[in-house]
């Protein structure tokens, strides 16, 4: 059950029928003045759900105080509206006071952005369930996608059939923008732009175009070849990148930061695709065309890895403290696959092992946030006995190799037979020590679950963040801003 809700409960004193075995469990937004209120009555044991209709000053009140006390809030879907048979009797909107801060140390669950005052115009309108920021979404997009549809259709498409002439070129982008912009406001105009919706249609259509530029320049036989049919290609994908990634932000409404975490894993997975073909040759000088085309080719392909393996990602869920140690530990076998590949290929110098063991473990890091999204109950003993299993493996493969070692074979074979030994002791030993650990496991709940227990407010939340991003630290008791360091990190 969750704790008692003291701001936001005094807050709805007078709106809802409130007794005193009454908890706030969550609150769900369906407009700028319609709340929804789910509570746990205790005598009775179970929930139920009340509504109102409030101020807008009031609703912005209730909502500082839910972010303050960690009340979950969802918004309503569009068109949603609150179960007529568990309506309560709408009040007239209140002017309640803004409720006095509470500062509780625990885990707050992601609370949705605060609306904007509504304007005077906007204020008594009905909002129809529409998203109260979808017209400031709308305007991002729009200015988003016409720099975008500017660069696709007024100046790839010319230069990629051969158009020079400055003067053409300066005034192809000055008619495409005012076109491409009417062309998207006039498609937008009655779409609901949810932050998923926004997220969504930047996402997917950055992503087709880079996808439909980076694939015919790594394929082509030469560059002109290659951009012009990188242009036509664009200039068809581009227009369906949006239109899934509209439907994608659907799927997000209820959280939005999902597609931040898909965008983070795609985005970092494409630029480890893009730069580790310079360490694949021993002279990556002699070979710059061949590093150029697989690059390209590579991080389109790794990006979409990152954009499903992010669908894996425990995002703000409580995750066994084994479970990152797993992932960890499957990594270092991801790599020491990649290392079996470069011995084979006989490999003679440290770029190619290096650039064999990096790609192996981008692997490993895939398969294992899979793997461990269906085995999250391991425990940290679980997850160390089988580390060490792994180490014990590798150590009995190289005292094999060394009763083995035949001095007659050539530096090629012996240098397979060392790296088949010691990298298939530590499979062996890895596979082996797990199976043989499997009753080491604990329960982990959801917060839905536990009703907001203090037990799963406090747990420490595992992330992991490929590339550096923006966010809040706390520094001598304020919060400012900061980067998150690349790797993974625990939240308490």
């Amino acid at each position: 059950m969750a704790c008692a809700a003291g701001g936001v409960r005094e807050a709805l004193e007078g709106s809802i029928p409130l007794s005193s075995s009454d908890s706030i469990e969550s609150l769900t937004r369906f407009s700028a003045t319609r709340l929804g209120v789910e509570m746990y009555d205790a005598d009775m044991g179970k929930n139920r759900n009340e509504w109102t209709e409030l101020s807008a000053q009031a609703m912005e009140n209730i909502l500082e105080a839910a972010s303050i006390e960690g009340v979950p809030v969802r918004v309503a879907d569009a068109g949603e509206e609150p179960p007529a048979s568990e309506e309560s009797s709408p009040s007239a909107p209140s002017t309640i006071p803004p409720p006095s801060p509470r500062v509780h140390h625990h885990h707050v669950a992601r609370v949705a952005p605060l609306p904007s005052e509504p304007s005077e115009s906007s204020e008594g309108q009905d909002p129809g369930g529409k998203d109260p920021n979808s017209a400031q979404n709308r305007l991002i997009y729009l200015s988003y996608e016409t720099l975008l549809s500017t660069y696709v259709y007024g100046l790839a498409l010319p230069l990629a059939f051969g158009v020079s002439s400055p003067r053409y070129l300066i005034a192809t982008p000055l008619l495409a923008a005012p076109a491409a912009f009417g062309i998207h406001l006039w498609l937008s105009r009655d779409m609901d732009f949810s932050e998923a919706n926004l997220k969504g249609t930047l996402y997917m259509s950055s992503l087709s175009e880079y996808a439909a530029t980076a694939l015919p320049l790594a394929f082509a036989s030469n560059f002109r070849d290659g951009y012009r049919g990188a242009a036509v290609l664009g200039a068809v994908a581009y227009p369906l990148g949006i239109w899934y990634g509209y439907h994608l932000g659907d799927s997000y409404r209820s959280n939005p930061d999902e597609l931040d975490t898909k965008f983070q894993f795609a985005l970092g997975y494409a630029f480890f695709g893009f730069i580790t073909p310079t360490l694949y040759y021993e002279h990556p000088g002699d070979h710059s065309d061949a590093v150029l085309r697989l690059g390209l080719a590579q991080s389109v392909g790794m990006g979409v890895i990152g954009n499903f393996v992010a669908d894996y990602y425990q995002l703000n869920q409580n995750v066994a403290p084994g479970v990152p140690v797993g992932i960890a530990t499957h990594v270092i076998l991801g790599a020491l696959a990649g290392i079996e590949v470069a011995s084979i290929a006989d490999a003679s110098r440290f770029q190619p092992w290096l650039g064999a063991g990096l790609f192996g473990a981008s692997l490993g890091l895939s398969e294992g946030v899979v793997f461990f999204h269906y085995s999250n109950q391991d425990n940290f003993d679980r997850a160390r006995f089988s580390l060490l299993g792994m180490v014990g493996g590798a150590m009995m493969g190289t005292g094999l190799q060394l009763l083995l070692f035949d001095p007659k074979e050539d530096a090629h074979e012996q240098k397979i037979a060392w790296s088949s030994f010691i990298v298939g002791g530590a499979y062996l030993g890895y596979w082996t020590t797990y199976l043989l650990t499997s009753g080491m496991t604990e329960a982990v709940s959801s917060h839905a679950e536990n009703h907001g227990s203090s037990e799963a407010l406090t747990a420490p939340k595992w992330a992991f963040n490929p590339v550096p991003m923006p966010s809040p630290i706390r520094s001598r008791g304020e919060w400012v801003s900061g980067w998150q360091i690349p790797g993974f990190s625990m939240h308490f």
